[in-house]
């Protein structure tokens, strides 16, 4: 808590999905003392762009308890809205697709950055899956570097990025990524053609994760550690597993989206999901 009374700038991405929509929440009702969170938003058009805002983050249920705080909508925007400051972007672009004017803002200001923003397709191609999770947090961390008053960056990944250790006990750690050099293996991806990367998938990659989404959140924690560890301030991985519904806050029950467990919670609920295969 104390650590934002100095560092209280943020810029954060991934706030129109489920986890950054919460994480904005809890800073927003949490953390009186951060004056300002740049959210990088991605939007065609400028009309596009701020209808994103409005109807994937401010029109969410998850503000209903902050907004009960304040005597009127106007208020709440006063005083708590007028902390956010949108800015047009994309992960999968230069410079995440920046305007060389919002580019020189966010990082004359910074001082905290927290990459939330991820594709969690599983079905995506390596290709795909590469360019938004490995890429992504990549530029985020070549802009991060341009930030004079950065005091810290925090990136949030999976806890299944050591599923290839078969259930063994795994620690809040690193471990030897299972292809090899991360940085060679991630050079090594680039170069391929399209045919080379199709079979790289299919015969190395699926069989030591699941999906594609895993194996690139592992690849990026250690190509994080590579290029950042030179870097004179925290760096921090953070790591959930399975998320849920809100249980009582925010708000008891919220969720958005049909994945992961929600999805499961439906279908069963629905009996459509009988039998479940577990490991005893």
């Amino acid at each position: 808590m104390d650590f934002y009374t100095n560092n209280n700038v943020i810029f954060l991405t991934g706030a129109t999905g489920f986890t950054g929509k919460a994480l904005l929440e809890m800073i927003l009702r949490s953390l009186p003392q951060v004056k300002k969170i740049y959210l990088l938003v991605r939007g065609s058009g400028k009309i596009m762009f701020q209808s994103r805002v409005e109807d994937e983050i401010y029109s969410s249920r998850i503000f209903e308890t902050l907004r009960a705080l304040f005597a009127s909508e106007q208020e709440f925007r006063c005083q708590v809205l007028s902390k956010v400051v949108p800015v047009q972007g994309d992960l999968t672009l230069k410079n995440l697709g920046l305007s060389e004017c919002d580019l020189k803002m966010v990082q004359s200001d910074t001082n905290v950055v927290i990459s939330c923003a991820a594709d969690t397709n599983w079905e995506r191609s390596l290709k795909e899956a590469v360019n938004s999770n490995c890429h992504g947090p990549l530029r985020m961390v070549k802009i991060a570097q341009g930030m004079p008053h950065l005091a810290a960056l925090v990136h949030i990944s999976t806890a299944y990025v050591n599923l290839n250790m078969n259930g063994q006990f795994t620690k809040e750690q690193l471990y030897p990524f299972p292809l090899g050099d991360a940085e060679d293996v991630f050079d090594k991806i680039e170069k391929m053609s399209e045919k080379e990367l199709s079979s790289y998938e299919h015969d190395v990659v699926l069989r030591a994760f699941p999906n594609t989404y895993f194996v690139c959140k592992s690849l990026t924690e250690h190509l994080l550690q590579s290029r950042c560890k030179h870097w004179n301030l925290p760096i921090a991985i953070v790591r959930p597993s399975a998320i849920t519904g809100a249980l009582l806050e925010p708000v008891p029950g919220w969720v958005e989206g049909m994945t992961g467990p929600a999805a499961c919670s439906v279908l069963c609920g629905r009996g459509i999901i009988q039998e479940w295969i577990g490991n005893s």
